[in-house]
């Protein structure tokens, strides 16, 4: 019985602060579009002064937003299936196509006025690489299925409009038999808040 009460206390607790959290905060869902830069440590992968760009849309939520929240969402990122020292964000010829869930913990830094929000975010990531032409990439040059990361982010919500930078560290090989080919990558998105 006693049990049951605590139960009853913890739900009740959890409830009330999600509920005050809702009104302190803007919990909701974000669409957004940005640029893609990506880099690693194996030379085979990026030589030196070369990145794998691209562009990226996505869908984010932040449940209970207040000072903290949680957030995941979904990314489709369309980059250039090889790396270049020239940037091509939006038309890259040879191409292959991503998809990241991410998971986490958001923050709300600082509030300036009620429209303009500074917040930071870390989350999880896992990448799975949905197709790519195998006969345009060189020997040994095979995508895993899936890779994982770490995501920081600082993020600035004026109004309904949203910014953010983000720093994903690969913390699981994106190359089959490479041992180094982690991607970090970078991301600049702007979207919507609804």
């Amino acid at each position: 019985m006693m049990f049951r009460q605590l139960i009853l206390i913890a739900l009740i607790s959890i409830s009330a602060y999600g509920i005050n959290a809702q009104t302190i905060g803007k919990g909701g869902a974000s669409i957004y579009a940005g640029v893609t830069n990506a880099t690693s440590q194996d030379a085979f992968l990026t030589p030196e002064g070369t990145a794998i760009t691209g562009y990226h849309i996505g869908l984010d939520a932040r449940l209970f937003s207040g000072t903290m929240y949680f957030g995941g969402g979904l990314q489709y990122h369309k980059l250039t299936l090889l790396a270049s020292p020239e940037t091509e964000y939006f038309s890259p010829e040879k191409s292959h196509n991503l998809v990241k869930t991410r998971f986490g913990l958001g923050f709300n830094i600082h509030q300036f006025t009620h429209l303009i929000t500074l917040r930071a975010k870390a989350f999880g990531s896992f990448n799975f690489n949905l197709e790519y032409d195998q006969d345009m990439v060189p020997e040994n040059y095979e995508y895993t299925g899936a890779y994982a990361g770490a995501i920081g982010g600082i993020g600035l919500d004026i109004s309904f409009i949203t910014i953010d930078v983000e720093y994903e560290k690969g913390l699981v090989n994106a190359l089959s038999q490479r041992p180094d080919s982690k991607l970090d990558i970078w991301t600049v998105s702007l979207g919507v808040f609804f």
